[in-house]
């Protein structure tokens, strides 16, 4: 898969068994990031960091997949050059799959993202490999939008939960 420069935010990266830290700057066209609170290349890097944190020989033996976050918060818009550290927490029973928390820092040391419980988990190679074969409009879902008109402003009670969409 070519996911092309917005995705390519890993500049160095230190490593040990169990974790590691990594540089992270961002795209080379910085209104890439402009729509987004986190760009999906920036948590796709810290995922690849987690890999970081696995010993080469877990690495080497098999892919892996994130499945699961526990907790993803974002404390203000990631700018400038940045910091993920990895902590892998300690391995369940489950040998085909990994749990981490990482913290995402701007250059002043504040904690700009927190991922809590990051899970990846073992991808079997032929599942991945069946997966690349097939045509993209094959796998992915479509949205159908549906025009409905407003319900009378009788139904609608102030006791009731609102959720609101807006774009900007």
């Amino acid at each position: 898969i070519q996911l092309g420069d917005g995705f390519q935010w890993v500049a160095r990266l230190w490593r040990r068994d169990g974790e590691a830290l990594g540089v992270l700057r961002l795209p080379r066209n910085p209104e890439e990031a402009a729509p987004y609170v986190i760009h999906p290349g920036l948590l796709d890097s810290c995922f690849q960091l987690m890999g970081g944190a696995l010993s080469t020989k877990t690495l080497e033996a098999s892919a892996y997949i994130p499945v699961s976050i526990e907790r993803l918060r974002v404390f203000k818009r990631p700018t400038g050059t940045l910091l993920n550290h990895v902590q892998l927490r300690p391995q369940d029973s489950r040998r085909d799959s990994y749990t981490a928390d990482l913290l995402v820092f701007d250059e002043s040391g504040s904690v700009v993202v927190e991922i809590t419980g990051l899970r990846i988990r073992q991808a079997q190679r032929s599942a991945l490999l069946a997966f690349a074969q097939r045509r993209l409009r094959d796998t992915l879902y479509s949205f159908q939008w549906i025009e409905m008109s407003a319900p009378p402003l009788a139904a609608v009670s102030r006791d009731q939960a609102w959720l609101v969409f807006a774009d900007e």
